[in-house]
């Protein structure tokens, strides 16, 4: 699924979104007031997320849960 997120500032209730030529002729809009600002993750982030060590290694649960 392809998807754009946009957070505009609305200007005379209108706001003006580019869309890219290969998402087609069709597309669904969302419209959400934006209550407060909040950052979001950025690209380096995201790709570092897997490369983060565990603190511990984690403990094995050898109970039998079929009997339950």
């Amino acid at each position: 699924m392809k998807a754009l997120r946009f957070i505009k500032n609305v200007s005379k209730q209108r706001i003006s979104i580019d869309i890219p030529k290969d998402f087609g002729t069709r597309v669904e809009i969302l419209i959400f007031p934006v209550e407060d600002e909040y950052d979001f993750w950025s690209d380096e982030e995201i790709s570092n997320m897997g490369k983060i060590a565990l603190s511990k290694e984690l403990e094995i649960d050898d109970t039998d849960y079929s009997k339950w």
